[in-house]
């Protein structure tokens, strides 16, 4: 209800998404992740969060990294080392191609 009265408030999504994943409902959080980014594309923390669910439960190792690296390209801090512990042919965000 929150989020359909104030859809600016991108932290509402965040903590919703955080929410759904936490009580065994990460295809809800995706799902509040994708429409948080469809208000704001470069959230770093939704393109993170959306990264990791896709890698753990999803098993969606290249929509994973794409997303992660973005995050950290946008200025994520915990990006890189999201990136190291779960791709082990992660070769650094230097780059700006998201290649997976």
């Amino acid at each position: 209800r929150a989020i359909e009265c104030h859809p600016e408030h991108e932290e509402t999504y965040i903590n919703l998404g955080l929410t759904y994943d936490q009580i065994g409902n990460p295809m809800e959080a995706i799902r509040t992740y994708d429409a948080l980014l469809t208000v704001n594309p470069f959230h770093k923390e939704a393109l993170l969060f959306k990264g990791v669910i896709q890698y753990r439960i999803l098993c969606d190792a290249r929509s994973a990294k794409a997303n992660i690296k973005m995050a950290g390209l946008l200025g994520h801090k915990e990006a890189r080392q999201i990136m190291e512990d779960l791709f082990t042919d992660y070769e650094g965000m230097e780059g700006t191609a998201l290649v997976a």
